[in-house]
């Protein structure tokens, strides 16, 4: 059987797998939140609100603990996430 689902390449992928942007991305808000990012915003610019509500888009995808802590590392940037 092969693997079907991006939670199934999860398990086999390492940090040390990912290009440097991509790793440093990783460390701060987890493998799975980032892949997740990507999946959703890679190679895009990302519009980071001050301030986070429960509804916003970006928290219901990676969750307000990894949510916070994007808007803490971009602060006002408008990031572009890597592809």
């Amino acid at each position: 059987m092969g693997l079907s689902t991006s939670e199934d390449i999860l398990q086999f992928l390492r940090a040390e797998d990912l290009p440097q942007s991509v790793r440093e991305l990783t460390n701060r808000i987890g493998l799975s939140a980032t892949m997740k990012l990507i999946q959703e915003y890679g190679g895009t610019r990302l519009y980071l609100p001050d301030r986070l509500p429960p509804e916003h888009k970006l928290v219901r995808l990676v969750g307000l603990s990894a949510a916070r802590v994007i808007v803490g590392h971009f602060g006002d940037d408008r990031p572009t996430i890597p592809a």
